[in-house]
């Protein structure tokens, strides 16, 4: 029985012992590999500076214009003429549509006439009424009757005139609603007319803010058709009450553009700027991974391997603030003049060993525009 103990041993110290003798074989030329020649991961980086941010309101706003509106004619008729051509830029009072008054300026010469009768009446009565030949009723009633004829070819002038529709303010026409012989009754549209320059932005803070903004104040509009451009303006109204659906207060800024670049209808990220200042230090969002059980970068430090200097990096945890543009403010984990990886981040670990390389690299650019939710 003892023998066959020491037998049954001596078998499990060989088994085990190759097995340990391996593990430390592999786990030896594991080290070699790692201490010597490691995969290098290429990565881009920025180094973290430190920038002055003045404090900014966000809010989403519509773009309306300053005078907009369905030009419209005031009577029927049927279109003769047509003046303008669609998207075309027209000055107050330009003609842009003309309806038939052929039966109304026929009408005229004979309202006109029956207009002259009446006055050349009346004169003849208040001559006879000097030496009381006429009642006075009489003479009443040549005036009525000659004020009644002038006032009806008055009228009709003023539907004639009515029928050559005018632009009401300068702006810029929209697509073209009507055609040449087409019947128009009173309010049908002829086309959209917009003025550009200047332009309105329409947006809405919390009520909490209502003693930080004032009229004057400057603000800033990106909007995604043009996503390099901000429109700079101020606000020029601030509503007198607050929403009792969502206690916000509506606001309005003015813009200028010239370029008519912006269009009412449009909606845009407004950035109010308050005269109040933060300095923060600042990465690029890309920097930045965002995770549920925190948000971190890594941070490049340099290393020793084999008596040689090498990038590494650590994994830092950081607490992140305000953004703008593509810009994060962190407000822990990171400090001023550190170098962080700002791409290539899924392929690092704990001390891996790091290459860098920044012919490309994530736009760093403090713009007002709210970059995309991560």
């Amino acid at each position: 029985m003892t023998r066959k103990m020491s037998v049954m041993i001596a078998v499990m110290v060989v088994v085990f012992g190759g097995i340990f003798g391996w593990k430390w074989i592999v786990g030896q030329m594991r080290g070699r590999a790692m201490a010597g020649g490691a995969p290098v991961v290429t990565v881009s980086s920025t180094v973290a500076r430190k920038e002055v941010w003045h404090s900014t309101l966000q809010a989403v706003g519509t773009l309306r214009a300053i005078q907009g509106t369905d030009v419209t004619p005031q009577v029927d008729g049927q279109v003769v003429k047509i003046d303008f051509e669609s998207g075309q830029a027209v000055q107050k009072d330009d003609v842009l549509v003309e309806l038939d008054s052929s039966i109304e300026r026929a009408q005229i010469e004979g309202l006109e006439a029956t207009e002259v009768l009446a006055k050349a009446n009346l004169a003849r009565i208040e001559e006879l009424s000097k030496t009381q030949v006429v009642s006075p009723s009489a003479r009443d009633q040549a005036e009525a009757s000659y004020k009644q004829a002038r006032s009806a070819v008055a009228s009709q002038k003023e539907i004639i005139s009515k029928k050559a529709i005018r632009a009401p303010f300068t702006g810029m026409a929209g697509i073209r609603e009507v055609n040449l012989g087409a019947y128009l009754s009173a309010g049908a549209k002829i086309v959209s007319l917009q003025s550009l320059d200047p332009i309105y932005v329409n947006f809405a803070l919390p009520q909490e803010h209502l003693s930080r903004v004032h009229s004057g104040e400057a603000v800033t509009l990106a909007v995604d058709a043009f996503p390099d451009v901000e429109f700079a303006g101020q606000i020029t109204a601030i509503d007198s009450r607050v929403s009792e659906a969502t206690r916000n207060i509506s606001l309005q800024a003015t813009l200028a553009n010239p370029d008519l670049k912006l269009r009412p209808g449009m909606f845009g990220h407004v950035s109010v700027e308050l005269p109040q200042t933060n300095t923060y230090v600042t990465l690029p969002a890309t920097a930045i991974s965002y995770n549920p059980y925190g948000d971190s970068v890594f941070v490049i430090q340099s290393t020793d391997v084999n008596g040689e200097t090498a990038l590494s990096v650590r994994h830092a945890f950081v607490q992140i603030g305000d953004r703008r543009g593509t810009q994060v403010a962190v407000l822990k984990g990171v400090e001023a003049g550190q170098q962080i990886v700002t791409a290539g981040q899924m392929k690092l670990q704990e001390g891996s060993r790091v290459a860098i390389d920044n012919s490309v690299t994530p736009t760093d650019q403090p713009i007002s525009t709210p970059p995309d939710e991560h």
